[in-house]
């Protein structure tokens, strides 16, 4: 499809009817497209935002060649069948991200942080993590679900504090720290406890 409306570009920019303004608008936008797919296709990660530059001029070709169908088809049911395709693209796509919108699942950290939400007794403390440090989606996960106060520090500093909490990773270990020290479990996770004092 794409090597199609490649050909139909570059006949639209053969024909002589067109100014030498519209062969150079033509051919940079053939550029635009042929440029990004080129370098993304020989890219070795496909991730998916590596084509947004494609979308603007995308959005200018189907609507050139929607424009050129419409204009030069004497046939009502081709136009008709074209508002239907734009309508039909629309309505899927946009069902699309209405879906993955309420079916996002968070990250593990993430949803612990989130149970928080329901325990307002922990509302405004001091969250200390176990390991690895504080990444910014659990920065920002502890204070919308929290209201939390994030802390640099580990185990050491949370035990000098009565009203902290310490974010630490589900494992024999800290399951033992767990025993030992009493600690009591705010919130557990598949792979993540809350802890306080």
């Amino acid at each position: 499809m794409l090597v199609a409306g490649f050909f139909f570009f570059f006949s639209l920019s053969s024909h002589n009817k067109l100014e030498r303004a519209d062969k150079e608008y033509t051919f940079g936008i053939l550029l635009w497209v042929i440029i990004p797919f080129s370098v993304f296709t020989i890219a070795e990660t496909k991730l998916r935002w590596y084509i947004l530059p494609l979308y603007p001029v995308m959005a200018l070709l189907i609507g050139i060649f929607v424009s050129k169908i419409i204009k030069t088809s004497k046939n009502g049911f081709l136009n008709i069948m074209v508002v239907f395709m734009i309508i039909f693209t629309f309505c899927k796509y946009e069902m699309e991200i209405l879906h993955n919108i309420r079916n996002m699942r968070l990250p593990d950290v993430q949803e612990v942080l989130k149970e928080l939400e329901s325990k307002e007794k922990y509302y405004g403390y001091d969250i200390y993590i176990y390991e690895n440090g504080w990444s910014q989606s659990k920065i920002l996960a502890a204070e919308l679900f929290g209201d939390l106060h994030v802390k640099n520090g580990n185990y050491k500093e949370f035990i000098t504090r009565q009203d902290a909490l310490l974010l630490l990773p589900k494992n024999k270990e800290t399951t033992e720290l767990i025993k030992t020290k009493k600690l009591t479990i705010v919130v557990e996770g598949p792979k993540d406890y809350i802890v306080g004092r």
